[in-house]
């Protein structure tokens, strides 16, 4: 493999290693890979998100593959919208760490199973290569708009444990990470966000981070230091779940 496709995913500069082109090949080739009815397509807050984002489903859908557009969403989202909607497959369109002018595309098959270079990423290049495409269905897919969060929230919560509120500082990172905080209600959790210039939404309730306190330490159960998203609460990617093993992960 070479260029934007990856080892475990497809990644470039948009504009000119991804263009708008590429991207409605690639959905075309998805679609001639994996033969899925549905597909769940989320993306990141970059601008050029959205015009990905429209090239790939016009690629998707040429093919007679039924979109499931849920929109803004984060990594951890995506995955959970493929195996609750009972999708046959997904991608969100980021390119996470990366700078601003990159962009690309983490692909799963059903149950949020990943394809990497090995299991996939490479015959879907080939096929855009070669632009070896299934023929264009007779009847082209649908775009429907689904929001994933409220249920995604609730998924998240049923995990924890809480009998009155933890005081948590979250790192929202690159930024997508932000989505995540509707996890966070304030019966459960007194919120400081580390690149935040204004008061605490709990500012009453939350101590002062400068001041001497007698409290907990951060590393114990009073406290807790989150990232971009609670993924360690996600079901695995092979649809496993942190709960029991007899628990559907998406429910």
């Amino acid at each position: 493999m070479a260029g934007i496709f990856k080892a475990y995913d497809i990644r470039g500069i948009y504009g000119t290693e991804l263009t708008d082109e590429i991207a409605f090949k690639i959905g075309r080739a998805v679609a001639t890979f994996l033969k899925p009815k549905t597909f769940v397509i989320g993306h990141d807050m970059r601008p050029h998100s959205t015009p990905v984002f429209e090239a790939m489903a016009k690629g998707l859908t040429m093919q007679g593959v039924d979109v499931i557009n849920i929109g803004l969403a984060s990594t951890p989202m995506s995955y959970y919208a493929n195996g609750k909607l009972g999708a046959d497959g997904s991608v969100i369109i980021t390119a996470s760490h990366n700078p601003g002018e990159w962009n690309g595309m983490k692909i799963c098959r059903e149950l949020a199973i990943p394809i990497s270079g090995a299991t996939g990423i490479a015959d879907i290049e080939r096929i855009v290569n070669e632009e070896s495409f299934d023929e264009p269905a007779a009847t082209p897919g649908t775009i429907s708009e689904y929001d994933i969060k409220p249920e995604y929230f609730e998924h998240i919560r049923s995990f924890a444990e809480i009998k009155e509120p933890i005081d948590v500082l979250i790192d929202y990172a690159n930024g997508m990470g932000i989505l995540e905080g509707g996890v966070f209600t304030d019966a459960m959790f007194n919120i400081t966000p580390t690149n935040s210039t204004e008061p605490s939404r709990t500012t009453k309730r939350t101590r002062s981070l400068s001041k001497p306190s007698t409290r907990s330490p951060p590393n114990s159960k009073r406290a807790t230091t989150l990232s971009e998203s609670p993924s360690t609460a996600m079901p695995t990617a092979r649809g496993s779940s942190m709960k029991t093993a007899t628990t559907s992960p998406w429910t």
